[in-house]
């Protein structure tokens, strides 16, 4: 969670998570936008191939 009017560089679109096992998944780096929303920026993936699989909490 980003607080609103902060700053986030993006230096890696793709930043690995890993635990015991090895890799265990990746987050992608989100683009701001107006409101309460952000976007993935498909900018920052130019270039890789991808599968996505997007999750999201839910109330």
């Amino acid at each position: 969670m980003f607080l609103e009017n902060n700053s986030f560089v993006v230096h890696d679109p793709i930043f690995p998570m890993y635990g015991n096992q090895g890799l265990d998944g990746i987050c992608l780096a989100i683009q701001p936008a107006d409101g309460d929303i952000g976007t993935i920026g498909q900018n920052f993936m130019t270039g890789y191939r991808t599968i996505l699989v997007m999750l999201r909490e839910c109330p």
